[in-house]
């Protein structure tokens, strides 16, 4: 056994600033208490950066990294401290050290069922954002799924109302100017119609007309007289002659009516243009409003939110996405609940904590006997009538003044001992 007083390691005094622990007492206290400090000061810190990494990966997907690296380190400092002040508040005496028949009280109890809704609570929220972050392409898939979706039935919606007001405002000038556009077109196509008839109808007659004067009169290589391929040929002119009449007719009408459709379909055309213009401003007015309604796309907290929601909706994929869910909010709850836990209910018996609690305990008394002096000394003093009254310290118990005479001797006598460490 070595009574010498060990001085503490860089890592030791580090763990003893994390886990709230008099460093000066654990000098005095046998190296498996050293350990201990240390391996709680490392659970602890696991702990705070999971949560931490778990709320810089879910703020990532919404913020730029600097701001999702400040917003993690806020959730990790944020669990640190509530570990460490819940780990710093519990000394209890376990093991061989533990008093008999001593029972866990109901405040005990009541601290862990406070954790334990805490726990809930906050490995629900990380949970939930854990999640979002490894669904994140599919909840990105989602949102342009939904995003496209709502944007279309909201273009139809503002189509149909522009038509609507397009057709009351100027709905029979349309209905004309297509009337007249297509009466002209197919003027248009007749007449092309007759003029392609008229050129291939004039060439052909005066092609058989020329035939016809060469079988006639008896040009070289033919022989004169009005015989069998004269007659073919004068037919075929006179048919040709037909033809073109026919396409002069149709000409001599068809442009007239074509002059006058197109003076009627100009006409229409500047009233509906007129009508358009006077519209625009309502047309621009709609327009504004639907873009209004367009939802954007973008990816917020709020969006990603609905969209696992969605996922897990899903028949298909629904029910696993859910059911990892669930799983990482159980890791997560075993995560945050581990150093509360090991702190409650698996620890060895610490000579630290005895070494504290007898150390806390002497400052106490020392405390309490100053107290009393000072309070006997001043009823002593006839000008303070006002302080005959002063109650006594809580933590004291009421003793004779004999018995608390003998106790500050002793509390004397006891301060000068110096602790002595086992190992």
């Amino acid at each position: 056994m070595n009574d010498a007083r060990e001085n503490l390691s860089p890592m030791e005094r580090l763990a003893c600033a994390l886990v709230r622990c008099n460093p000066d007492l654990l000098a005095l206290s046998p190296r498996q208490d050293r350990y201990a400090v240390v391996c709680e000061a490392l659970l602890l810190s696991v702990v705070a950066g999971v949560t931490g990494l778990a709320w810089t990966a879910f703020w990532a997907q919404f913020v730029a990294l600097p701001a999702a690296f400040v917003f993690g380190a806020l959730a990790c400092v944020f669990m640190f401290l509530i570990d460490q002040a819940i780990g710093a508040a519990d000394w209890r005496l376990t093991g061989v050290l533990r008093q008999p028949g001593a029972r866990r009280g109901w405040w005990e109890h009541g601290r862990l069922a406070m954790r334990l809704a805490m726990t809930v609570v906050l490995s629900t929220a990380t949970s939930t954002g854990a999640s979002m972050a490894m669904f994140h392409d599919a909840i990105r898939t989602q949102l342009e799924q939904d995003v496209r979706g709502k944007n279309r039935q909201i273009e139809e919606q503002y189509a149909t109302r522009l038509r609507e007001q397009r057709t009351l405002r100027f709905g029979t000038l349309e209905a004309e100017v297509q009337r007249l556009t297509a009466s002209a077109g197919e003027m248009t196509r007749v007449l092309d119609a007759a003029r392609q008839l008229r050129a291939t109808a004039g060439q052909r007659a005066e092609a058989y007309q020329i035939e016809t004067d060469r079988e006639l009169k008896g040009a070289p290589g033919y022989k004169a007289g009005a015989g069998s391929k004269y007659r073919e040929a004068l037919t075929r002119k006179v048919a040709a002659d037909s033809d073109l009449a026919k396409a002069d007719s149709d000409i001599s009408i068809y442009e007239a009516r074509l002059t006058d459709a197109q003076k009627k379909l100009d006409k229409a055309s500047a009233d509906l243009r007129a009508a358009e213009a006077a519209f625009a401003g309502e047309a621009t007015q709609i327009d504004e409003e639907r873009k209004s309604h367009l939802i954007p796309d973008r990816n917020d907290a709020l969006m990603s939110y609905l969209a696992l929601e969605e996922v897990y909706a899903d028949p298909r994929f629904g029910t696993a996405a859910r059911h990892f869910s669930w799983l990482m909010m159980a890791v997560l709850m075993t995560f945050e609940l581990s150093y509360v836990v090991v702190r409650a209910w698996f620890t060895h018996a610490s000579v630290y904590m005895a070494i504290l609690i007898g150390d806390t305990k002497k400052r106490a008394d020392r405390v309490a006997a100053d107290y009393e002096s000072s309070r006997d000394a001043l009823r002593r003093i006839p000008d303070a009538p006002a302080l005959k009254g002063r109650a006594p310290l809580r933590f004291l118990s009421a003793q004779p003044p004999g018995v608390a005479a003998v106790g500050e001797a002793r509390e004397i006598g006891v301060r000068n001992l110096p602790f002595r460490k086992t190992t």
